[in-house]
């Protein structure tokens, strides 16, 4: 999980989906191990549904960056 770790902290406004095969989190409990994972989807998958929810997660991704970089929002320079 370091990749989904170092997507949020490169990228924090972008969403973060895991396509897994494993039933190792058999009821979506991927939270506690990964906190920054937004959506967690089993395989198989139909493309149509992964296609509409990479379109659903840009959508989000882009209303994150609005609300982050707004006037009186959370700004990158505050960090530093």
């Amino acid at each position: 999980m370091s990749l989904t770790h170092y997507i949020s902290y490169a990228m924090p406004t972008v969403p973060v989906i895991v396509v897994t095969g494993s039933g190792f989190f058999p009821h979506g409990d991927l939270g506690s191990v990964a906190p920054n994972v937004d959506w967690l989807l089993r395989k198989p998958l139909p493309i149509a549904d992964f296609v509409a929810m990479v379109d659903h997660a840009a959508t989000v991704s882009a209303e994150r960056k609005a609300a982050t970089f707004a006037p009186g929002g959370f700004s990158q320079s505050a960090l530093m």
